[in-house]
């Protein structure tokens, strides 16, 4: 819950909900591959508040958080 609570705080000062490492992977990936539900839900509100559709990011090799949760859950 911390975590969740630490990712809204920097949305709410502006941090880039989108900013890629070199790999294009965004902080969204990272939730869905670290398994943190509670950032995973605070990021897709902050992107669906702000018309960014989720299925749009893609990382560097072309996944999309789908295929993260795909791959996480096999």
């Amino acid at each position: 819950a911390g975590q969740a609570s630490a990712v809204n705080f920097l949305l709410d000062a502006g941090a880039d909900g989108l900013r890629r490492n070199k790999a294009g992977m965004t902080p969204l990936h990272f939730a869905l591959i670290f398994r943190q539900e509670d950032v995973r839900r605070h990021l897709m509100d902050w992107m669906k508040q702000n018309r960014y559709p989720p299925d749009d990011i893609r990382d560097g090799k072309g996944w999309t958080f789908l295929h993260f949760a795909a791959a996480r859950d096999a």
